[in-house]
């Protein structure tokens, strides 16, 4: 194997240890769009949400000396953000059906008002079958999904963040997709695969 290969991130984590102020920045802004997406699907409390990244940034900086490696950050940030959620709400987070409103926590958003414009009609009609099919989704199911198709996360690291066993998540996943197969019919046009596509990229 590359001794030079590293996770995405890891290279920063590395630095933030020694005190680098910038590979800290640099580490925020390239996970913290994804955990207001994963959040947004746990908590609707804004506030909530919002308190508990700025939280674990802060403790990360603040523990920075003393903090492990981690190799695979965006993992450590997913599992610790839910976990902060669930104690934080009392409540075991239910995976949200909010796709009608991918922006109801703002962040910045780099796209022109024009493509935004031109996109807009197309979008509606994706957002729309994506409603469709999630809502026939256990809360379980739409968190599997998204977290394995939208965020890349492996069936074992779904293991930890989820608090289930391998072959539940097996099965849980081959139970939505399953599901996800039956509802596509409804869409003669667009092809499963293709489906998969706009929910990852929607979700």
């Amino acid at each position: 194997m590359n001794q030079n290969f590293q996770q995405p991130g890891e290279a920063l984590w590395k630095k933030l240890k020694h005190s680098d102020a910038a590979a800290f920045e640099h580490l925020y802004r390239m996970y913290a769009a994804d955990l207001f997406n994963y959040g947004s699907k746990l908590t609707s409390d804004a506030n909530l949400l919002k308190d508990s990244i700025q939280d674990i940034f802060i403790e990360i900086w603040k523990y920075r000396e003393t903090i492990g490696i981690a190799k695979h950050p965006k993992f450590y940030l997913f599992k610790t953000l839910r976990h902060r959620i669930l104690r934080n709400s009392n409540a075991v987070p239910l995976f949200l059906d909010n796709y009608s409103n991918p922006a109801i926590f703002e962040y910045p958003c780099h796209e022109t008002p024009e493509h935004l414009a031109i996109q807009l009609e197309q979008n509606n009609l994706n957002t729309k079958i994506i409603q469709d099919l999630l809502s026939k989704l256990s809360s379980r199911q739409r968190e599997a999904i998204h977290l394995h198709f939208y965020h890349n996360f492996s069936y074992v690291e779904m293991t930890a963040l989820m608090g289930m066993n391998y072959q539940s998540i097996l099965n849980l996943m081959q139970r939505a997709l399953k599901t996800l197969r039956q509802e596509a019919v409804k869409f003669p046009a667009i092809s499963f695969l293709v489906l998969i596509g706009l929910i990852a990229f929607f979700a």
